[in-house]
């Protein structure tokens, strides 16, 4: 019997393949909720409105069980990755399954030949239960925190926490999307952390597999180079997005910022791209690029 699966509004089917070094696995196509009118940003500056439906939207499917891997051990010691639980997120890194969950990263974070004693990064992967709220005692012993979607902007004790822990050592992975109440709360992650809010209502990207770029030039950053690769020059995987403002650049659609790394320790995004979506090759989306993003910034915690 694979793992139970709770359905939420999107019907979704979880398919189970072997796991791999790289990542690869089946995801099913994201059904939209809504549609938007875009800013799409063209080369040369030109701007077109046009409206399209953005497939990231949506509440995940979630397993029952939470995903575990290897013990960890002296030569691969614990990298802990903490999150929101399904009761603030509507795809919780831990358990949201299908196009609109993280199964395939899941799957390749948790295989020993990527973290392990003989992986890329010689660190083993401890997925930690979802959260509800951010405390100092629930981000004890995190060595990362990653939002997913998420709405319900943090309470001013959240904002101490998650500040606190920032400051000794926390890496911090927050997606906003195309919409508006999950890009105002990421908004609020991002100014806890004594940064500035970076969306303000503005939409780029085509539903594309190829539609961003990562940047080719500039100082190197834990999400562009690692040890799942140079990413530099790479395109990306793209849907809807909210549009950064006032942060470099990592990720463009055009002119339109939609990804950018802080510090070396914050990774934001306008749009969920570590989906199953963008990062399972039988998807329409798929990208490898997106994942080995996310990827290089987790092993960065290293």
């Amino acid at each position: 019997m694979g793992p139970r699966i709770r359905y939420g509004t999107v019907a979704l089917v979880l398919t189970v393949t072997a796991l791999l070094a790289v990542p690869f696995a089946r995801s099913d196509k994201a059904v939209a909720r809504s549609e938007h009118v875009a800013t799409m940003m063209r080369p040369g500056g030109h701007e077109t409105m046009t409206s399209q439906a953005d497939p990231t939207l949506g509440r995940a499917s979630t397993l029952a069980t939470l995903p575990r891997g290897a013990v960890p051990t002296a030569a691969a010691p614990s990298l802990k990755i903490c999150s929101f639980s399904a009761a603030r997120s509507r795809a919780p890194f831990a358990t949201a399954t299908g196009a609109l969950g993280y199964g395939q990263m899941r799957s390749d974070l948790l295989n020993p030949a990527n973290f392990g004693p003989s992986g890329k990064v010689h660190r083993t992967i401890v997925i930690a239960a979802g959260v509800k709220r951010i405390t100092k005692a629930n981000l004890r012993g995190c060595d990362v925190f990653f939002t997913s979607v998420f709405t319900g902007k943090l309470s001013t004790t959240e904002r101490q926490a998650l500040r606190g822990a920032f400051n000794h050592g926390l890496r911090v992975v927050t997606d906003a999307d195309s919409d508006n109440p999950e890009a105002r709360a990421v908004n609020s992650v991002l100014t806890a952390l004594g940064f500035p809010a970076a969306f303000h209502g503005t939409t780029a990207c085509p539903n594309v597999a190829n539609g961003g770029t990562v940047r080719s030039a500039g100082p190197g950053d834990p999400v562009v180079y690692g040890p799942f690769g140079d990413l530099r020059g790479n395109t990306w995987g793209t849907s809807l997005s909210s549009v950064l403002r006032g942060y470099p650049a990592t990720t463009r659609c055009g002119k339109a910022i939609v990804r950018s790394v802080k510090h070396r320790k914050l990774l934001v995004g306008g749009d969920p791209s570590g989906f199953d979506l963008f990062t399972s090759p039988s998807a329409s989306l798929f990208n490898p690029t997106n994942e080995a993003a996310y990827l290089n910034f987790i092993g960065a915690a290293n």
